[in-house]
């Protein structure tokens, strides 16, 4: 396995095994079949509630292998932990935000501005994750999935660890393109399914090392949509049949030429197959990346972190010493110095691979970047 950052969660295995970041997706491959929705929703299956809050909720529980269909398409989501502050610091799932239940009312719209994401949410025993689904759908939230209690988790059924309790994460880095940008080939060991954080252009080396380490490219991950990230992203797809990620604002970029620059260089397109919005999570194998949205470089910038292995990809946002433009088309200085502040808001220190340039770390460039003074 390829370390990376601050020190792995330690969970005792016998008595939370779901919760270490390995078992992230299997959790949610595995148990979905507790889960609720609502009728047209992009998780939706058939069944009836399993508690009368659901019940009153609309919600309806999806099967495990619909589910896991779900999934391999590509469906981002968040994951809601409605459990205290305690509970949440001692254990907790990787890639979760905590909203305590009895902060719903306050905090939801503020930090789920978005109502008609897919939101699969948790407590401890199950008592908690159903009032607050049944409080987000009255407040207007179309897709709650109520996960129910982690106690009643069947841990034994979803134990595939064969490396005690961390994921395999693998980063290869290549620079590439005209303007040096970087492109990272991101893949889990055990599963081989992959990932390309930006597609600065087609390079053979690449498709190689796809090719010999018997790699499933899953998705090709655009931090945003200039030139020198997405010039290659139409031909790796066409080679592996991974899916286009994006944030849903870098769409007008991918779709013109002048505003992502490639009018420079042959005017290429790209059409996206997946929309992303913050805190939404992608999933490769046993790897998780969720979406934090970073704009002020592009209107659409976005940073993906892994909170096991403690990595941020940060595009054109941050870099080693230094931070990106802000004076292309829907770059902001001002909104560019609010994304910062939200990764230094991050609870812990991150290896941060950059669009350009060597690695750093987030406790690093907020002690010495001049753009943190």
């Amino acid at each position: 396995m390829t370390r990376h950052g601050g020190n792995m969660q330690k969970i005792d295995k016998n008595i939370f095994r779901a919760c270490s970041g390995l078992f992230v997706i299997p959790v949610m491959i595995c148990l979905l079949a507790g889960c609720a929705g609502t009728g047209d929703s992009p998780l939706a299956g058939n069944g009836s509630a399993s508690t009368d809050a659901s019940a009153k909720a609309g919600l309806k529980k999806i099967s495990a292998a619909e589910a896991k269909a779900k999934m391999e398409q590509g469906t981002p989501y968040i994951l809601l932990d409605v459990r205290t502050e305690e509970e949440y610091r001692e254990k907790r799932i990787d890639g979760a935000i905590l909203i305590p239940d009895y902060e719903i009312k306050d905090r939801a719209e503020s930090e789920l501005p978005d109502k008609n994401a897919v939101i699969l949410i948790y407590c401890r025993s199950g008592r908690r994750s159903a009032n607050a689904a049944k409080e987000l759908v009255d407040m207007g939230y179309t897709n709650i999935y109520d996960f129910g209690g982690i106690l009643d988790w069947d841990y034994e059924t979803i134990s595939d660890n064969k490396n005690g309790d961390a994921e395999s994460m693998k980063i290869l880095t290549y620079s590439v393109g005209s303007h040096s940008a970087n492109c990272y080939l991101v893949y889990d060991e055990n599963s081989r399914k992959a990932c390309l954080i930006d597609a600065p252009d087609y390079d053979d080396e690449i498709m190689d090392a796809i090719l010999s380490n018997k790699l499933s490219l899953e998705y090709i991950i655009l931090t945003h949509g200039h030139f020198d990230h997405i010039l290659g992203a139409n031909a790796f797809r066409d080679k592996t049949g991974a899916k286009i990620a994006v944030h849903e604002f870098e769409t007008e970029y991918l779709e013109d030429p002048e505003k992502s620059m490639t009018s420079y260089f042959g005017g290429e397109t790209v059409t996206a197959d997946i929309l992303l919005k913050d805190n939404d999570i992608l999933t490769f194998g046993d790897i998780s990346l969720k979406v934090i949205y970073t704009p002020g470089h592009t209107k659409g910038s976005c940073c993906f972190i892994n909170e096991n292995e403690k990595v941020m990809f940060s595009g054109d946002t941050l870099f080693k010493g230094t931070i990106g433009r802000y004076d292309f088309y829907g770059g902001d200085y001002d909104t560019l110095m609010e994304s910062l502040q939200k990764l230094k808001s991050l609870d812990e220190n991150y290896t941060v691979y950059p669009g350009h340039g060597d690695a750093t770390t987030l406790d690093g460039e907020i002690a010495e970047n001049p753009n943190y003074k």
